[in-house]
């Protein structure tokens, strides 16, 4: 749940929500079981500080000045202290921010996350710290779009400074091309891990049918493959729906 005040300063929104380092929506599969979030080709939702998910107690600002928007999140800290001589809470905030430059045919972005022991008492992140960058660019003309983007999350244990298996690079390309109310898609996702054995490839391929602007169906098939250790010859998972 959230409250907000639109004007011409801007968008200003207070309570739940996603952040401004997501970019879920750039991926044409997004939503469905073939999508590239949690699969290789992107961050996953991450406690709300990736693509999707939601944070609470978070501040929000967005606007637009001419061919640049700018969107903002920050989100308060009230986890609990965990020096046992201190009743105060954390008080590691979390900031996101994203920047989008609209040059058509191509727009670009950039978006940051800095979540350093931010929120330290929930079981998802510990004491870790998180940070994440990515850059990204679509391309439009006529019936066809292109998407790139990549992404760099630091994620370790900030009293070791190990690397978890969330860190490391993820690359993505997607295609699309649209005929009628069909849009036929594909896309490719590399995620090369801190933790060398940790690696995912993502591989999809999916066709969409709009039967009017609220129901749509959309069918295809999803390969992620990924090491599942040191002592392993990895896993690839395939799904068709």
């Amino acid at each position: 749940m959230l409250v907000g005040l639109r004007g011409a300063f801007g968008d200003v929104s207070v309570g739940r929500m996603t952040t401004a380092y997501a970019t879920a929506g750039k991926d044409p599969f997004n939503a469905t079981f073939m999508q590239a979030r949690g699969n290789g080709g992107m961050v996953g939702g991450f406690g709300g500080l990736g693509n999707g998910s939601y944070v609470d107690n978070a501040i929000g600002y967005s606007n637009k000045f001419e061919m640049v928007s700018v969107n903002a999140t920050f989100g308060l800290d009230q986890s609990e202290n965990t020096d046992a001589t201190s009743d105060k809470n954390n008080g590691e905030h979390m900031y996101a921010l994203r920047v989008n430059v609209d040059l058509s045919p191509v727009e670009i972005w950039v978006a940051h996350t800095n979540a350093d022991e931010y929120g330290q008492a929930s079981q998802t992140r510990g004491t870790n710290d998180f940070q994440a960058t990515k850059v990204g660019a679509e391309f439009k003309t006529g019936a066809f779009t292109v998407m790139g983007q990549y992404e760099n999350i630091t994620h370790e244990n900030a009293i070791s400074g190990v690397d978890t298996n969330n860190a490391g690079d993820f690359y993505m390309l997607t295609g699309t091309y649209r005929m009628g109310a069909n849009t036929f898609m594909l896309g490719f996702g590399q995620f090369s891990a801190e933790n060398n054995d940790r690696d995912q490839q993502w591989v999809a391929a999916g066709v969409r049918h709009a039967f009017n602007r609220n129901v749509m169906v959309h069918a295809g098939v999803r390969q992620t493959e990924y090491d599942a250790g040191a002592a392993s010859t990895g896993n690839k998972e395939t799904a068709v729906g």
